[in-house]
């Protein structure tokens, strides 16, 4: 009983975030998409579309073949995240793939078109971030590599690296797609001007 209710709360919380997510249990079958994953994949039918074991799939075999094998991966605790080419115009889309510890695997497909990185501020409140490692996040979730990043500020390519470890412990993310993914996450939740929703 208790384990019901707690997957109608997980699925009702999903369901209100405006990120595109895909659950996948331990044997790689789909277990829910949120409302977000099924509008997306009734809105865009060039790069995605519903697939009966995977929820969703890429339509191109090569990019459908790569998400198989992150799947893969994933369900065995290595995270990954792949671009989604959609052809001429918008940028691609990003997918990402987050082993949930031996509980199957969390998809999120974002748009970069779409997207709203959070405030700086926010981010130094809601994971005391000093103003260095905050703006090295938003750089990080806005496409830039740690190598941009240090030219960007003036600084070594390895006080980049030692502050995108610090940024890690402050999160409880280890890889920089996972960081990128929360990032872009609480961009999504909250106000044009900032504040939360």
């Amino acid at each position: 009983m208790l384990n019901a209710m707690l997957a109608s709360l997980l699925h009702a919380a999903l369901d209100a975030q405006a990120t595109a997510i895909a659950l996948h249990g331990p044997d790689g079958r789909a277990a829910f998409l949120n409302r977000a994953m099924q509008s997306l994949l009734r809105a865009d039918a060039k790069a995605l579309s519903a697939h009966a074991v995977l929820g969703m799939a890429p339509l191109d075999a090569g990019h459908r073949r790569r998400f198989m094998s992150l799947l893969r991966e994933a369900l065995h605790g290595v995270a990954g995240e792949m671009p989604l080419p959609r052809g001429e115009g918008p940028p691609p889309y990003l997918i990402s793939l987050l082993p949930l510890e031996a509980q199957g695997v969390m998809v999120t497909v974002l748009d970069a078109a779409r997207r709203r990185l959070p405030s700086h501020a926010f981010l130094r409140e809601a994971f005391a971030f000093t103003p260095a490692e905050a703006a090295l996040a938003l750089d990080l979730a806005d496409g830039l590599a740690a190598a941009d990043c240090a030219s960007l500020r003036g600084v070594s390519v390895h006080t980049v690296r030692s502050q995108l470890r610090s940024l890690f412990g402050k999160t409880g993310t280890s890889r920089q797609a996972e960081l990128v993914t929360l990032v872009l996450a609480m961009g999504l939740r909250q106000a044009p001007g900032g504040a939360a929703e």
